[in-house]
């Protein structure tokens, strides 16, 4: 194994791999530490009910840092989860793109660590605006309370 491989690495998650969310076992076994964050963007709330990023309009995504070892290991395991089969697959459910994500309380983020973040990709951001329900700008998503959010 490389370093890559038994290292670690930054995650940032908004859906359903948030704490109290049904996927969180996903991520659970390989936190090492974690906290709130946001990265700029969009969330679409899709017809299946899982929620979708787009990086590119302006807005705030609130969400979960998390420092996950070992990278390879929990990378992989969530790429399975996200259907993300590499960089540019066309099967690709979501792609696994670095952002810059900021820590802070809501309204004074402040520059934080790149993350490994999974966003809509290419084909589906086109769609997105027309095809599902935006999220409010700032505001957390949780299927837990039933989609509505917390503020």
């Amino acid at each position: 194994m490389n370093a890559r491989e038994t290292g670690s690495a930054w995650v940032f998650v908004y859906g359903t791999l948030m704490g109290g969310e049904r996927n969180h076992e996903w991520l659970a076994p390989y936190v090492c530490r974690g906290s709130p964050a946001a990265v700029r963007g969009r969330i679409y709330i899709l017809s299946e009910g899982y929620p979708m990023l787009d990086p590119f309009p302006a807005g705030w995504v609130v969400g979960e840092l998390y420092l996950v070892a070992p990278a390879g290991e929990a990378l992989r395991r969530l790429d399975a989860l996200e259907g993300f089969e590499g960089r540019g697959n066309p099967d690709n459910e979501y792609e696994r793109v670095r952002l810059w994500t900021w820590t802070g309380k809501r309204g004074r983020w402040e520059p934080a660590v790149p993350a490994w973040v999974y966003i809509a990709p290419r084909r589906r951001r086109e769609r997105l605006a027309e095809e599902a329900r935006q999220w409010p700008s700032g505001v957390r998503w949780a299927e837990s309370e039933g989609g509505r959010g917390q503020l």
